[in-house]
């Protein structure tokens, strides 16, 4: 699995995967899917942690996984996840 970084100006960067000739951006992770490679967390993991903790906020995920303080690499999917994850606690 290839991670890397491309820029569609003028829309921000985003993460992409490529695997098997297909390509998922990046709040299309499967949950096995590492997302921050220094601490080696899974989507899953970052979820996990959101939903027990009923974390809502970007820096409480960080305090809590340390997830995106080492390069930052993965802010914008550790965000995106969250954002993800509160949109799913508001539907209920």
């Amino acid at each position: 699995m290839i991670l890397f970084r491309i820029s569609l100006n003028p829309v921000p960067w985003f993460d992409v995967k490529l695997a098997n000739e297909n390509i998922k951006f990046m709040n299309d992770f499967e949950d096995n899917d590492i997302v921050c490679r220094h601490m080696q967390l899974t989507k899953a993991d970052i979820v996990k942690v959101i939903r027990d903790k009923k974390l809502t906020t970007f820096e409480q995920v960080q305090d809590e996984t340390d997830a995106a303080t080492i390069c930052g690499s993965c802010a914008a999917d550790v965000e995106a996840i969250l954002e993800e994850e509160l949109k799913n606690r508001e539907e209920g």
